[in-house]
């Protein structure tokens, strides 16, 4: 049994079964034993998953040149701030950075790039990784959370990539025709779910909102911290957009009668496991994004929707223009070495295809000061019932 193990089992003994979100809480950013809180745990091909990050830098890139449309439709605003939560080393930062300094300069010189990121280490890897590719630190800022984000204070972007996939979920149960919360217990040495009390009158008024179940026993999670997220977003937000990169569904399909273990997963050594009490603090914890809850808190927040499409159909969006026919191009053509050129062909492959990325990820804007919807290239092949 590991520490973290060990310290959970010790919260059950003296005071009961706890909450599978206060379980998860601690599992992923417990601060010295969560699976978040290890400064060495890698991403990508040495660690448990892979990200959109990890394919390579034309990710950044590609939502670079979203981001340099958002900001002609604000109408060039200096600063124009670009807020990352989850950003682990600043990859990301980079790669949005480097090609905004070559390819949109005045852009460059206008944006500020807001890191919320509490933990120190982070920061410095952040700070390093950005001014390796010989950006200003100037350029870049850092809190520790929404509190230090004044109110109306950004005008730009707020953007994540798997953010609130990772945040603690409540896991509810419909069964004898009524809805339970999911407790952790441990009993015969292991950790075991039991069902319980709604905790939460949040909670209560969100299953409001589930469609009504024909079958005797259903599992599912709420993501009621996204609601929290999204109102700090709605209240720092001046003007501008937010966009959310993720797995998930609207709720017709999250809540479908036919899901009944709900998506809750757990994810080791590139390997997808399906019991998050297992190898606590050790494995990541995964719930899909229920994107019509996103939604609703938006409205709520003083934001609206703008778009909702996959990874696929936004790639062909926004890289249409410059992407068609590259495979036809010399790489002399482009300024590239033939291995630079097999490269961009293979990530851009990579983050397109239906089987691997293209599907998977889900690409929802959300946009504050607007009158009407802004024309998005990324979102100008969405399908008509996104």
């Amino acid at each position: 049994m590991n520490p973290l193990e060990h310290h959970i089992r010790e919260q059950i003994r003296v005071r009961g079964p706890v909450r599978f979100v206060d379980f998860m809480e601690q599992a992923l950013y417990h601060p010295e034993y969560g699976y978040y809180s290890n400064p060495q745990r890698p991403i990508g091909r040495e660690g448990d998953f892979y990200t959109n990050v990890s394919v390579g830098s034309l990710f950044g890139q590609l939502i670079g040149q979203q981001f340099a449309e958002m900001w002609e439709h604000l109408g060039r605003p200096s600063p124009f701030v670009i807020v990352e939560q989850g950003a682990h080393t600043g990859q990301f930062c980079a790669d949005v950075l480097g090609w905004m300094a070559q390819f949109s300069p005045e852009l460059f010189a206008a944006t500020t790039y807001l890191f919320l990121e509490p933990k120190p280490h982070y920061q410095q890897k952040q700070r390093e990784t950005v001014t390796a590719r010989g950006i200003d630190a100037g350029k870049l800022l850092w809190a520790d959370d929404w509190t230090q984000v004044e109110d109306g204070s950004v005008t730009g972007v707020v953007f994540s990539n798997e953010l609130l996939d990772a945040m603690p979920v409540h896991r509810v149960q419909y069964k004898v025709d009524s809805w339970h919360e999911q407790y952790v217990n441990f009993e015969h040495n292991k950790f075991v779910f039991e069902n319980g009390p709604i905790s939460d009158p949040a909670l209560v008024e969100t299953i409001r909102h589930l469609p009504t179940m024909h079958i005797q026993r259903y599992t599912s999670e709420i993501n009621l911290n996204m609601g929290h997220w999204i109102r700090n977003v709605g209240r720092a937000l001046s003007r501008g957009f937010v966009f959310t990169i993720d797995y998930g569904y609207p709720a017709s399909l999250y809540y479908n009668g036919s899901r009944v273990d709900g998506t809750l997963t757990c994810y080791y050594k590139h390997k997808r496991r399906y019991n998050p009490l297992d190898l606590v603090g050790e494995q990541d914890i995964t719930a899909h994004v229920d994107f019509t809850a996103l939604e609703r808190y938006g409205n709520e927040a003083g934001l609206a929707k703008a778009g909702y499409t996959d990874q696929h159909h936004f790639m062909v969006g926004i890289a249409h223009d410059d992407l068609a026919g590259f495979e036809s191009h010399t790489p002399e053509s482009l300024g590239m070495t033939q291995d630079q050129h097999r490269k961009m062909i293979r990530a851009f492959k990579t983050l397109m295809h239906p089987e691997i990325m293209g599907s998977t990820f889900k690409y929802f804007v959300q946009m504050k000061g607007f009158d009407s919807v802004p024309f998005l290239s990324g979102w100008q092949f969405a399908r008509k019932e996104e």
